[in-house]
């Protein structure tokens, strides 16, 4: 409870109590009030309590009170301890002369909801002013003095704050401290939260700071990266406006976690440095350079000097296998497997299912598509240029086959033939991979990202055959030959 002090003098034979002249006193059951009688004016008038008015029934109430030194010298005071044993209506007075004192009561005030004794206005006889500084007296005892302090209790304000604060009265932002005191319970509305050290920790780990290791945690104490929400039911983080947003989503007792794009015809976005570099749609269809992948769960369009795709497996055995195609029907002939086509969208080639279990590898030859037809001639003379031969790769040295060197075939059917003779290639290689960047689980940078270095190099650029164009001029060439053997034959 509070100590409330007040200084006494005489003046034309009245007690005067912090210069008001003998007003009426009011007290607080369990404060302890202290009236210095150092001034010299008090001598040979004791300050004194009675339970009847000047002491008229010649009894002084004593239960509490103490009376130190000499009225008017150094040091001199009355000290009364209240407590709700004490008498309700009690009156000072001087114990050698008459008519010095008044009321002390615990009666003709209010007592705010902050245990402020209040004055009741209009109260007979009341004095305002020792009311006043009593109510000072109690304020500064629950705040901060100016040049700083701590709360030693929790506070209860009437802004909702109820907890434990440090801070000071001239005009700076109190901080909250955890290191020393348990929880704040509630904080009504909180405009404001800045500085201050330590852990925190909100409702039982619904929001919790781990200020050491620099971490966040939502329904964890212990938050092993700089941001983890934890739940063992199902729960989301979600970002969003008033149309559409982004769950991570976690099933309860689920192992595999969830990203959801919600709204009306969403696709799901992916941006490198704010440029799209793919999309799903809402119809889980794929698109990688292209904001439109329409109908086809997977559209890859590039505007490179290199392949648009690559499908590799590096097992290195015969195990490892490149690329499976479920298209077509089940028996008959069925639909193309893979289409070839320009970039203006012309059919050049395809692989089709021509019956049940076989495919047809075609180039385009529909006659709508050729002009300027004649009947092939000389065949037998540019069959006998082909020179075809024996030979194995130079990777594979123990495995020999039939067939042509490309830039021989080159001479006699162009049009067999891809590339030229020892042709090159500028190839852009990777002289040293990149690093990724390394952060341990405080969050601290243990090594550096570094870029891959590139360079440049030149490579042969691979001549082909497709042995099947060789078939027109096998055709000719052998009908040729039938026709001189029939006419042999028929000479």
């Amino acid at each position: 409870m509070s100590t409330i002090n007040y200084t006494v003098t005489v003046s034309g034979g009245l007690f005067l109590v912090d210069g008001a002249s003998k007003p009426k006193l009011t007290f607080r059951d369990g404060d302890t009030y202290v009236f210095d009688q150092a001034d010299s004016s008090n001598a040979s008038n004791t300050f004194r309590f009675s339970a009847t008015s000047d002491n008229s029934g010649a009894s002084e109430y004593t239960t509490g009170v103490t009376v130190t030194g000499t009225a008017g010298s150094a040091g001199a005071k009355t000290t009364i301890v209240t407590s709700s044993s004490t008498t309700d209506t009690l009156y000072y007075y001087s114990g050698d002369t008459a008519g010095y004192g008044e009321e002390f009561s615990n009666s003709g005030y209010n007592t705010t909801s902050e245990g402020i004794l209040k004055p009741i206005v209009g109260g007979a006889g009341e004095k305002w002013g020792p009311m006043l500084n009593h109510s000072i007296d109690q304020l500064i005892d629950k705040t901060v003095p100016a040049s700083g302090g701590t709360f030693t209790g929790a506070v209860t304000a009437s802004a909702g704050v109820i907890g434990n604060l440090t801070g000071n009265a001239s005009g700076t932002a109190a901080t909250v401290t955890t290191a020393a005191q348990p929880a704040i319970t509630s904080v009504g509305t909180l405009t404001a939260l800045t500085g201050g050290t330590g852990d925190f920790n909100w409702d039982s780990n619904t929001l919790v700071v781990d200020s050491s290791a620099s971490k966040v945690g939502i329904g964890t104490a212990a938050p092993t990266q700089q941001f983890e929400s934890y739940s063992t039911s199902t729960h989301r983080l979600r970002v969003s406006n008033a149309n559409y947003g982004i769950d991570l989503v976690q099933l309860a007792g689920g192992s595999s976690p969830i990203i959801n794009a919600y709204g009306t015809d969403t696709s799901l976005l992916f941006h490198i440095n704010d440029a799209e570099k793919m999309r799903i749609n809402n119809s889980g269809n794929v698109g990688i350079g292209t904001t439109s992948p329409g109908n086809r769960k997977l559209s890859v369009i590039a505007s490179v000097a290199d392949f648009a795709m690559n499908i590799q497996n590096n097992l290195g055995n015969g195990s490892g296998q490149g690329l499976i195609i479920y298209a077509g029907t089940n028996g008959g002939a069925g639909g193309a497997h893979i289409s070839f086509r320009s970039p203006n969208g012309t059919t050049v080639g395809a692989i089709t299912q021509n019956s049940g279990s076989t495919v047809l590898y075609g180039a385009s030859s529909d006659y709508r598509l050729k002009e300027n037809v004649v009947a092939m001639s000389g065949s037998i003379d540019r069959l006998k240029l082909l020179k075809p031969s024996r030979f194995n790769f130079i990777m594979e040295p123990d495995y020999s086959m039939d067939g042509f060197l490309a830039h021989e075939a080159q001479a006699v059917v162009p049009e067999a033939v891809s590339g030229v003779k020892d042709g090159m290639i500028t190839e852009e290689y990777e002289i040293t991979p990149a690093v990724v960047e390394v952060v341990d689980e405080d969050g601290n940078i243990t090594a550096e990202a570094v870029d891959a270095v590139m360079g440049e190099r030149e490579v042969p650029d691979i001549q082909g055959v497709d042995q099947s164009k060789l078939v027109p001029l096998l055709v000719s060439a052998l009908q040729e030959a039938i026709a001189r053997i029939e006419t042999l034959e028929s000479a």
